[in-house]
């Protein structure tokens, strides 16, 4: 199975002042949710490392005090140990830039909620935490270039989150979703094995292999498609309308300059709700797809 990622927010989660009294069963808390994710095949990701992930406004893990990690020495070990190993490091390989969108909760910009949407996927936090996040939902504020890059649209967006196993338990069926992704490798040599009504086309692969990051969240989007054409194949008198979201096509300013090896392949399915497009051909029972990636700036 592919992993899924869900992010750790890695944002200050207490005051300077509450470190004696939260440190503790922050850490003994976090743990179990690690666990849990592992138990599940689910990588945690953040955005730095585990030393310098910020435990109070001024104070970062490796900076808390030698007495207060002693106390809860070997959950830190088994959270490090976890971590450490793959597929469930917190090393970045490749440094990820966010383009084009930023997610705010009371107006504080959170990356880790920025890539929980981008990513469609979950962030967790510490328990105890100063934003307040005590449900299994945020509400939060999406800013982006709209789809002519020409301006900010600005949207209401329920982030999925989790800071304690109920939290957990409520995502369950999202959860197992997750787990049900192939291995990359085995699909990319074999993808009609997983989708057969999905043909990939070379430059569609390639494109793939460069997205390999978002390949669980570029897999449910086909994976869906692939299931409604199934119903979808003996109803061809009917519309093609997939339950996600979709174009049939290129706004008009740029159907004109849309590049000559992707002419016939202008309807495109989205994958991150930004920039991510898979531009495909409609063909009796199957999507032929041509390309996966950005959104072509043309």
């Amino acid at each position: 199975m592919e992993n899924k990622i869900v992010f750790l927010d890695d944002s200050p989660s207490l005051l300077n002042e509450e470190l004696d009294k939260f440190f503790r069963d922050n850490i003994k808390n976090l743990l179990i949710l690690f666990k849990h994710f592992k138990d599940k095949n689910i990588l945690v990701q953040m955005n730095s490392s585990i030393h310098d992930l910020r435990i109070t406004e001024s104070i970062t893990l490796k900076e808390v005090t030698k007495d207060l990690k002693n106390d809860v020495k070997e959950e830190l070990q088994s959270l490090k140990f976890t971590l450490s190993k793959y597929p469930y490091s917190i090393d970045i390989s490749e440094e990820i830039s966010i383009k084009n969108a930023e997610v705010f909760h009371e107006d504080t910009k959170f990356e880790s909620l920025t890539w929980a949407w981008i990513l469609n996927t979950m962030v967790i936090s510490f328990e105890q935490n100063i934003a307040q996040w005590n449900n299994s939902t945020i509400t939060a504020k999406l800013f982006c270039l709209n789809e002519d890059q020409s301006e900010i649209d600005e949207k209401e967006v329920i982030i999925k989150h989790a800071n304690t196993i109920n939290h957990i338990t409520e995502h369950n069926k999202w959860l197992e979703e997750a787990s049900n992704c192939p291995n990359f490798e085995e699909f990319i040599n074999s993808p009609s094995l997983f989708l057969k009504h999905i043909i990939l086309l070379p430059d569609a692969i390639n494109g793939l292999q460069t997205y390999q990051h978002l390949f669980p969240l570029i897999y449910e989007k086909m994976n869906i498609t692939n299931k409604y054409i199934e119903e979808w194949k003996d109803k061809q008198n009917e519309a093609f309308t997939p339950p996600i979201k979709y174009a049939v096509g290129e706004h008009t300013k740029r159907a004109s300059k849309f590049p000559d090896r992707l002419k016939g392949y202008e309807a495109h399915l989205y994958f991150t709700g930004i920039a991510g497009r898979i531009h495909y051909k409609l063909k009796k029972d199957c999507i032929e797809i041509a390309y996966i990636g950005e959104k072509l700036f043309t």
